[in-house]
């Protein structure tokens, strides 16, 4: 259940495209104000946003790489890409492409503009 949002996507600076990010990888909270029963099935699909047991350490993240220098992390709304069409996928991909290294902004406005 993902109340909607497409998953986020990870642009890679060395290839040229978007990475698919392991869905092991990935945690989930439940947005603002919605709240799962205790005795929901899909309660264990969310992290709790409690305080945790133990401090975290290194050791916790440190066997995690997600993202590599350069690579831009791709939040977006289902208006921009609703994550079913290859061909708009190749089109941004296509926009990344030409303005990684242009400062958030452009590259927001360069997407904005294609969508």
């Amino acid at each position: 259940m993902n109340f909607g949002h497409p998953p986020p996507l990870v642009f890679s600076a060395e290839y040229g495209k978007f990475m698919e990010i392991d869905k092991d990888r990935m945690v989930q909270f439940l947005a603002l104000g919605l709240e799962i029963p205790e005795d929901h099935p899909d309660r264990n699909k969310y992290s709790s946003i409690s305080l945790r047991k133990r401090q975290v350490n290194s050791s916790d993240v440190a066997e995690i790489t997600l993202m590599s220098p350069g690579d831009i992390l791709f939040l977006y709304s289902d208006g921009v890409y609703d994550g079913s069409d290859e061909e708009d996928r190749s089109q941004i991909e296509r926009v990344m492409r030409d303005h990684k290294n242009e400062t958030a902004r452009e590259i927001c406005n360069a997407i904005l503009q294609h969508a």
